[in-house]
């Protein structure tokens, strides 16, 4: 329709404040298809997941097509969009339309506050489009890591030189960073901006390969590294969406205690072992053993350890809290030996115990400001959330 009124009931996928300073312009979709509104000014200001009933005028923006809103009213303020599978380059079939796809990134480019990166899917290249409203820092994607990406699909601008259709991901949580692929040889980006420990897994010895879960069947008892969204998390363990399948994932020996941690849309990646399962989806499941082949992307983007964003994985002594005797030595092994060693030499132990106390000081210090900032991002996890559905509670879809 052109310029003719229409009557719509749909979903909001990008919220108030990401394609525009003033919020006046969000988007919407339905079962049919997708389209932006724009709203009156001074329109409160409107999250991701609730349901609208739109009334308005239906024209063209940019080449696009725009409903100008008269009326409106809040069917559901919480319902779900499941993301359409894209296997291939999108256009004006997707348009305005909740996409996820997945690949490697070929290419990041950083334009003022905005940024541009290159997915390699398949024989094609899909164009990712990270606008300044998504505060998506343009250092979380790199070149040669697997990423799979959800968000909606626009037309260029009439304007623009490059003619293809992108997608553009409306936060943080809508990308999910695998390992690096080994084709990166050469990659401006730096393993070592990764956690130590999960660094050593990817690049370890050699021995895990980078697979697409569609693929699973072809490396049964093989180590793996994929990399995905969660999408079912119970106490036996939990489902991984790549983009291109999902399988079932399950978390033994000391990687058990990260499953407690683990919610539903996570973004995580892990190295575990193929092993042949009948009674799951597609004949396979995988096996992790080693924490340090698990970890998920934190509230500020960055990939960090899952134990490392939960309060409880921090010790109550790391804090200064439930020292031990009245001397602050009773923990302390091989007390006793020092005490003989320095009896009858009152001013060496005194000069000693004040550089421990210096030191058990800075140490208390340090992991307080640790806590801290792990209550900080646990908060910022939270609000990351809310952001993404209006208000999510744990356990609800992406």
């Amino acid at each position: 329709l052109v310029d003719a009124r229409a009557v719509v009931i749909g979903t909001v996928i990008a919220g108030s404040g990401l394609l525009d300073a003033d919020g006046r312009r969000l988007v919407i979709v339905d079962p049919t298809g997708g389209i932006e509104l724009l709203l009156p000014v001074g329109s409160a200001r409107i999250a991701v997941g609730a349901r609208l009933r739109i009334d308005g005028t239906v024209y063209r923006a940019w080449g696009a097509p725009r409903i100008k809103v008269v009326a409106i009213a809040v069917v559901d303020p919480h319902a779900d969009v499941v993301p359409v599978r894209l296997s291939g380059l999108p256009g004006e079939a997707q348009e305005w339309q909740l996409v996820r796809v997945a690949g490697t990134v070929t290419k990041v480019s950083r334009l003022g506050d905005r940024w541009k990166a290159e997915l390699r899917v398949g024989g094609t290249s899909v164009l990712i489009d990270g606008l300044t409203g998504s505060g998506i820092p343009s250092t979380l994607l790199s070149e040669g890591r697997s990423a799979t990406i959800v968000g909606f699909v626009h037309r260029p601008y009439p304007t623009a030189s490059d003619r293809r259709w992108a997608v553009t991901p409306r936060g943080s949580f809508d990308i999910a960073l695998g390992p690096r692929t080994t084709s990166s040889v050469g990659s401006t980006a730096s393993a070592a901006s990764q956690p130590t420990a999960y660094a050593a897994a990817v690049s370890g010895d050699g021995t895990s390969l980078d697979v697409d879960l569609a693929t699973l069947s072809e490396h049964i008892g093989s180590m793996v590294r994929v990399g995905g969204l969660l999408d079912e998390v119970d106490a036996d363990g939990c489902s991984l969406d790549d983009g291109t399948a999902k399988v079932w994932i399950n978390l033994e020996g000391d990687a058990a205690a990260f499953l407690p941690l683990l919610q539903r849309g996570d973004a995580i990646g892990l190295v575990g072992r193929v092993v042949a399962d009948a009674t799951r989806p597609g004949g396979t499941r995988i096996v992790v053993s080693d924490p340090s082949g698990v970890v998920r992307l934190g509230a500020l983007g960055e990939v960090v350890p899952i134990a490392a964003i939960s309060a409880g994985a921090v010790p109550a002594a790391a804090s200064g809290e439930g020292a031990g005797g009245n001397d602050g030595s009773a923990d302390v092994p091989g007390t006793d030996d020092m005490r003989a060693a320095f009896a009858g030499r009152p001013l060496v132990v005194l000069g000693l115990l004040c550089i421990a106390g210096a030191i058990a000081t800075a140490i208390g210090l340090a992991y307080r400001r640790r806590r801290d900032r792990i209550v900080l991002l646990n908060r910022l996890n939270g609000r990351l959330a809310t952001v993404r559905t209006g208000t999510r509670t744990p356990g609800t879809a992406p």
